[in-house]
């Protein structure tokens, strides 16, 4: 299989994931809410037109992670001191492991569906890079053809910042670049809130796209 994609996950565990919403709505409840929602992440993008990879943060060992998530996964261990050098290492291993085209998303990004990603995986075919705006001013999902420098996209990134995708986009200057629709991630209550409207009327996208 020459697409890939990549989820990062973290294990799901109270005061280490989602902790602004566990400010919000207490930090037991944000880590259930986290689990579910990469399980319910997992179950829209597994088994489509591309191979699923599931890169997993040290903090438990990966046969946790496989009886969280799923024994049939394919779970890898992210290497790094930094989440850009995690995320540039993992994209590095899959073109080694002979994948030609590889897609890297967060694991709190709702309702994102195979088809988008395949849809993806096609800009990709013609550009060497897509990269997805996220609201907060960073990004949700970057994609790349193998044969590009991968590092310098995510070196001394200033993570967490509203400058993240302007920086990555400069850096990649020289590259061919599609971006895609913008998406949300849930940090708040509110994020929250909304991804519930979204579920329970069906939708999509917010009203202000």
């Amino acid at each position: 299989m020459k697409d890939l994609l990549i989820i990062f996950i973290k294990y799901p565990e109270p005061g280490r994931v989602k902790t602004r919403l566990g400010r919000q709505i207490g930090y037991e409840q944000a880590a259930l809410f986290y689990e579910e929602l990469v399980k319910q992440q997992i179950r829209d993008l597994d088994g489509n037109s591309y191979d699923l990879a599931c890169y997993v943060d040290d903090s438990h060992p990966l046969d946790q992670y496989r009886s969280k998530f799923g024994s049939d996964l394919n779970f890898f261990m992210q290497k790094g001191k930094d989440l850009g050098e995690r995320m540039a290492r993992a994209i590095e291993e899959s073109f080694e492991r002979h994948h030609e085209r590889v897609i890297l998303m967060g694991s709190d990004i709702p309702l994102v569906s195979g088809p988008d990603v395949t849809l993806f995986f096609n800009h990709l075919l013609t550009h060497q890079m897509v990269i997805g705006p996220a609201e907060d001013g960073g990004y949700y999902m970057i994609g790349c053809q193998k044969g590009i420098s991968v590092v310098p996209l995510f070196e001394n990134i200033a993570w967490s910042t509203p400058d993240v995708l302007k920086t990555t986009l400069a850096r990649a200057s020289g590259l061919n670049v599609r971006i895609e629709k913008t998406w949300f991630d849930i940090d708040t209550l509110e994020d929250l809130q909304l991804y519930q409207h979204l579920v329970r009327t069906g939708k999509k996208f917010p009203e202000r796209w």
